[in-house]
């Protein structure tokens, strides 16, 4: 309140200055002071009429709100040389018009920058940086918001990867500055590199019994259903010690071409060296797929008697190789052993009769059925009608008995 403002002569005015702090925003938006002159009297000692002035203040609260997350659509997984994308959005939560936004886009090692929209001012390891995204967006009204998109490339492993952004800096129409403002995304797990899909089989099927001399064909079978490419592909076979390698029998098929491929260590993608079958197929692109194709003999029983085990491996650069299936095939060697015994005794003379007898041994480790032996006789010698025997003799070929 003031007194003692003196005389004042018709259409005199005196101005009073006074100064506030808002320290809250009303519900309604806005405030009024009020000013009252009272008790006054005029120069005959009457009294003035009571006056008094309403001044209407809108309270304004300039503010904003930034929020990070995985781009609509984007995997919460991602393999290593996938593509990550974000979405930044800035809301003007205040009830002004916001015309300078600086943004600030804190990323983790894990990633490397590829490219984003708005194009940043400035960008440094793990960061990127607008001065005023609203140059390129425009000013953003209250109850608006703007997106800023960022898309990185994942460069290693990493799980609950954060990423945050700070919006510091901010004003309205007025100049008014806003709170600084941050938020992060912990959603992104980023996977071991991409692995391909492996295969191994086998003709004869796996499990068929084999004997000492038989031959396999192995196909070794592999594709990329990942979206991301895998470099720098081996594809290796190490053959166990109780096979061996056919020469001439490697090929190979990429994305249905087929090549036939040297054994030696030479200009081709094959080589057999050390008992090892390898084929360098270099990058295997997303969708990619293929197979390397070769054939080994059992060796005698002596060796192959525990069975043929084999898997291959993929290896990719310096990353672990994946291991594929293992193909077994049990080995079932057999001792067939014939003895001839001269009926007549002493000297043998035209005319003697000659008793041979065969014996089949199993020398493998896992019963056997379907045997088949078949003796073909030589010239100059007649098979004594009647005289075969044995489980399932069949003489109905006198030159050719069969069990």
């Amino acid at each position: 309140s003031w007194s003692g403002l003196g005389r004042l002569e018709p259409g005199q005015s005196v101005t009073l200055d006074t100064t506030f702090t808002v320290i809250a925003k009303p519900a309604s938006g806005s405030t009024g002071n009020v000013a009252t002159a009272a008790g006054l009297t005029d120069a005959n000692g009457d009294p003035v009429p009571t006056a008094s002035s309403t001044a209407t203040l809108r309270v304004v609260s300039p503010s904003v709100r930034v929020d990070k997350s995985l781009a609509s659509g984007q995997d919460r997984s991602v393999l290593i040389g996938e593509t990550v994308t974000y979405d930044i959005v800035v809301t003007n939560t205040g009830d002004t018009t916001l015309t300078v936004v600086p943004l600030r886009d804190a990323y983790p090692s894990q990633l490397a920058f590829s490219a984003s929209t708005p194009v940043p001012d400035r960008t440094s390891a793990g960061v990127l940086e607008w001065d005023d995204i609203t140059r390129t967006l425009g000013d953003i009204a209250p109850g608006q918001s703007r997106t800023v998109r960022t898309s990185f490339v994942a460069t290693a492993t990493a799980a609950a990867v954060t990423n945050s952004v700070t919006v510091a800096g901010a004003a309205d129409e007025a100049g008014r500055p806003t709170s600084s403002t941050t938020d992060a995304d912990t959603d992104l797990t980023i996977l071991g590199p991409a692995t391909a899909v492996l295969l191994k089989s086998a003709t004869p099927a796996p499990e068929t019994v084999m004997m000492p001399g038989d031959t396999i064909t192995y196909t070794l079978s592999f594709e990329n259903t990942t979206s991301v490419a895998i470099p720098a592909v081996v594809v290796r076979d190490a053959l166990p010690e109780t096979v061996s390698y056919v020469k001439g029998s490697l090929s190979y098929t990429i994305d249905g071409l087929k090549a036939s491929l040297t054994d030696k260590a030479d200009a081709d993608a094959g080589s057999v060296t050390g008992g090892a079958v390898a084929v360098n197929v270099g990058t295997l692109a997303p969708g990619s797929k293929g197979s390397v194709t070769f054939s080994v003999k059992v060796k005698p029983a002596d060796i192959s008697r525990p069975g043929v085990f084999n898997s291959f491996t993929l290896q990719s650069g310096d990353a672990t190789p994946q291991v594929s299936n293992t193909v077994r095939h049990p080995v079932d060697p057999f001792d067939i052993v014939k003895t001839a015994r001269d009926v007549n005794g002493g000297k043998l003379e035209p005319g003697d009769v000659i008793e041979w007898t065969i014996v089949v041994t199993n020398t493998g480790l896992v019963p056997t059925t379907h045997v088949r032996v078949v003796d073909p006789l030589p010239a100059g010698i007649t098979y004594v009608r009647g005289s075969i025997t044995g489980k399932g003799a069949d003489d109905s070929d006198p030159r050719e008995l069969v069990w």
